[in-house]
């Protein structure tokens, strides 16, 4: 039977609970005095049918208190500009935060920010006790939705989670800027990872640093990683559709093995970069060389984030194979 004592400190249980990322909310409630808010993380679904939600908010917090009298709550989600109204929300007496927002009462009496990025209205159906926090269980009554399509408000520890978007470099010798275009996403596969290795892989031209994903349904993403690309101005990027016959087999019928060479070479070259080797976005074969939709770049994506790199110069498809076939790439 498992011991009731435990050596984990309330700082250890903080610190690897922070690596997971979460939305972050302002929990309202109202009672005679006027309206009460606090800023919490701990916020989950619980159920659709009935349709139920659940809040932890510590023992101590006002706003657990005033939930408690008028047994009602809502939970304001905040997009990623409302790094503020999650910082006044957070200090206790913040009166001057509603001072600062707009709001009007939901179905229950509870306020409902008018910025929110989502609102939900709830009535209590439970409290839970939880340690030094307790667990608020409410019937949602009422949700909105404003329209538009605002990046939500992260957080990660213990700081905000900032996720812009690659931007694209323009570069000479074979190196083109790429309008940014959507990628083909995968609906059946869960991108995020659920391991992750690492290792040196010596090249005959350099050693590069070798990243692998593992998503849930068995897909394995590879990145070859050259330099400090998170440091670096513009480092290259290149994803390479595995090809079992070219890269491994070394099979002349097609460039892939070629193209792979050349690619490692543009980034040896720039001192700094990623080969993104990934799957088939149509099928996942590396056997139908030239026949998929394009690499899937669900997990390179994560791959890229995790490096740190938020700009990048892409190697133009047409100069790699011109490189791989020996000849010099001229407009048509």
């Amino acid at each position: 039977m498992p011991s009731s004592t435990t050596s984990v400190s309330s700082r250890e249980l903080r610190d690897a609970m922070g690596r997971f990322a979460t939305g972050v909310a302002v929990v309202t409630a109202r009672d005679a005095e006027g309206p009460s808010g606090a800023t919490a993380s701990a916020i989950s679904s619980l159920s659709l049918d009935p349709p139920l939600v659940l809040v932890c908010l510590d023992r101590k917090s006002q706003t657990l208190g005033v939930i408690n009298e008028a047994q009602a709550f809502a939970i304001n989600v905040l997009a990623e500009h409302h790094q503020e109204v999650s910082n006044s929300f957070a200090r206790s007496g913040n009166t001057a935060a509603w001072e600062a927002v707009s709001h009007e009462s939901g179905a229950s009496g509870a306020p409902l920010l008018d910025e929110a990025h989502a609102a939900v209205d709830c009535q209590v159906e439970q409290i839970v006790e939880g340690g030094d926090h307790q667990i608020v269980i409410g019937r949602v009554l009422e949700i909105r939705h404003p329209a538009g399509d605002a990046r939500p408000l992260l957080y990660y520890a213990g700081k905000y989670l900032d996720l812009p978007p690659v931007e694209v470099a323009v570069e000479p010798d074979g190196l083109t800027e790429v309008e940014p275009a959507p990628p083909v996403r995968r609906t059946d596969v869960d991108p995020r990872p659920i391991d992750t290795a690492e290792a040196t892989l010596p090249t005959a031209g350099g050693a590069f640093r070798l990243l692998a994903h593992e998503r849930r349904g068995g897909d394995v993403t590879a990145a070859l990683v050259y330099g400090d690309p998170a440091a670096h101005h513009a480092p290259v990027i290149h994803a390479h559709e595995a090809c079992l016959l070219g890269d491994a087999l070394g099979s002349l019928a097609c460039s892939c093995r070629a193209r792979l060479d050349a690619a490692q070479d543009a980034i040896r070259a720039a001192g700094a970069g990623v080969l993104l080797y990934t799957k088939r976005a149509a099928d996942g074969s590396a056997l139908r060389c030239g026949q998929g939709l394009g690499p899937d770049l669900d997990a390179g994506a994560g791959l890229l984030a995790q490096l740190g790199v938020r700009r990048a110069a892409f190697i133009d498809p047409a100069s790699l194979v011109a490189s791989a076939l020996g000849t010099e790439a001229v407009a048509a």
